[in-house]
C-alpha cells in the first residue's frame, strides 16, 4: 500500500476523482462517501480532506471535470457550418447523458451546504461550453448583440436538457431513443431557422 508521502496532492486528488467516478459508476450517486473514495485509493478520510475542502468540494470539482469531458466532445463534433455545428453539438450532448447518465444528473442533481457557492473552474468550464454555442449563434446571425445570442443558448439548451432528461427518465411519449433523436432533431431544426429569421418580419 503506498505511503502518504508517496503521491503529491495533485496526484492524490486525481486519484480521488477517478475513484469517484468508478464508484458513481458501480453503485450510483447515492454510493459517493468521501470514506468510500478514501478506501478506494487506500488512505484514510481524513487525508481526503487534506485535497479537498470537504464533501461538496469533491463534487464541485468531479462536475467540472464532467464538463470539461463534454467540452471535449463537442470540440470534437464541429461542422464544416454553423447549422451543422449546432445540430451535432445538441446530438452530442443527447449522447453524452446516454453514455455518462450517473456523472450528467450529478451535475443538477446534487445539493451543495451552500449552493451559492460556485468555484472559477466551474464557472469557467460553464461559459466554455456556451462560448461553442454562441459562437455558432452568432455565425448564423452576424448581426445579433451579445444578449441576444446569450439569451438563445441558454434557451437552446433548455430545450435539448429537457429531452435529455425525459429520455433518461423514459418520460418521452414514444419511450426510444429514436422518439428522443426525432424531438432533438424538430427543436434544432425550428430555432435555427426562428434565430436566422428572427427580426426579419420586422426590418
Amino acid at each position: 500500500m503506498a505511503r502518504r508521502n508517496d503521491h503529491s496532492r495533485e496526484q492524490l486528488q486525481d486519484m480521488a476523482l477517478l475513484a469517484s467516478e468508478s464508484i458513481i459508476s458501480r453503485d450510483g450517486i447515492a454510493g459517493l462517501s468521501t470514506r468510500k473514495v478514501a478506501s478506494e485509493i487506500g488512505y484514510s478520510a481524513g487525508t481526503l480532506y487534506q485535497v479537498f475542502n470537504n464533501f461538496d468540494d469533491l463534487i464541485l470539482q468531479l462536475n467540472s471535470r464532467t464538463l470539461s469531458r463534454l467540452q471535449s466532445q463537442l470540440k470534437q463534433a464541429k461542422q464544416p457550418s454553423a447549422i451543422a455545428t449546432v445540430i451535432s453539438y445538441g446530438h452530442t450532448y443527447l449522447k453524452f447523458a446516454q453514455q455518462q447518465p450517473e456523472l450528467w444528473h450529478l451535475l443538477f442533481e446534487h445539493r451543495a451546504a451552500n449552493p451559492d457557492h460556485k468555484p472559477e473552474h466551474l464557472l469557467t468550464n460553464i461559459d466554455s461550453l456556451f462560448d461553442l454555442v454562441k459562437q455558432e449563434l452568432l455565425g448564423l446571425k452576424p448581426l445579433a448583440t451579445d444578449t441576444d445570442v446569450t439569451v438563445a443558448a441558454h434557451s437552446l439548451w433548455c430545450g435539448v436538457h429537457g429531452i435529455a432528461v425525459l429520455m433518461l427518465k423514459n418520460k418521452l411519449l414514444n419511450n426510444s431513443q429514436h422518439s428522443a433523436q426525432q424531438a432533438l432533431d424538430c427543436l434544432l431544426n425550428n430555432f435555427i431557422q426562428g434565430w436566422i429569421n428572427q427580426g426579419e418580419n420586422h426590418a
